[in-house]
């Protein structure tokens, strides 16, 4: 299996990711998610982007359509303890047994009959919101700004720490993927490391609960 995107719930309207500009990233294309009352940022690399993402519309994200895929507990997550972090899978033949059972989450931002397929881990709240994308494959971003000043590439893996899982069932889904890990811990955190950490340095930001190694 392998990362599609990430994204990580912000609350300052992604006044933050001006952090990740002065880090020396360049900043890719925004879209506003109609119906589902989100916005965002982009950050793009080789092999995915970041995705730092807030509600611009809180009657929207909790709309009976959109409520109940969970992401409204994802946004408020300073006041209920849920992870911020959500994890997108490249859609392909690895995913169906990890996505057999998911719920389809029609939104007003894909065309009528396309569902996207996710998995709310509302009962395991530490773990990400975990969805995949209704088309195969990865998308084209050829067009997007990946020359980034600080030399960063490729995303080699990412790292999960939680703090308490009730569901063992959804972790063993990621035990033989490399790109992949769950560590538990004492704080839900997420580490995104690039190019196998060549240049041997590390940048924490605190205000999205990550930390890059690249």
């Amino acid at each position: 299996m392998n990362i599609d995107h990430i994204f990580i719930f912000t609350d300052d309207q992604g006044k933050v990711a001006d952090e990740l500009i002065g880090f020396g990233l360049l900043e890719g294309s925004s879209r506003v998610h109609v119906g589902q009352g989100t916005t965002n940022r982009k950050f793009y690399f080789l092999n995915f982007f970041l995705e730092i993402l807030w509600v611009y519309d809180e009657n929207e994200i909790k709309s009976k359509q959109t409520k109940q895929a969970g992401l409204w507990q994802r946004a408020d997550y300073k006041t209920n303890s849920f992870s911020p972090f959500g994890l997108c899978l490249v859609n392909s033949k690895e995913t169906e047994k990890l996505f057999e059972k998911a719920l389809k989450y029609h939104s007003d931002y894909f065309p009528k009959g396309m569902a996207i397929d996710i998995i709310k881990n509302d009962k395991n709240p530490d773990l990400p919101w975990t969805f995949q994308l209704p088309v195969k494959g990865q998308k084209n971003i050829d067009d997007e700004p990946r020359n980034h000043p600080n030399g960063i590439e490729i995303l080699s893996k990412a790292v999960y720490e939680y703090r308490n899982s009730l569901d063992d069932k959804y972790l063993e889904n990621f035990k033989e993927v490399e790109q992949i890990e769950f560590i538990k811990s004492s704080r839900n955190w997420l580490r995104l490391i690039f190019d196998n950490g060549k240049q041997d340095k590390a940048k924490d930001f605190q205000r999205l609960n990550m930390t890059i190694e690249y």
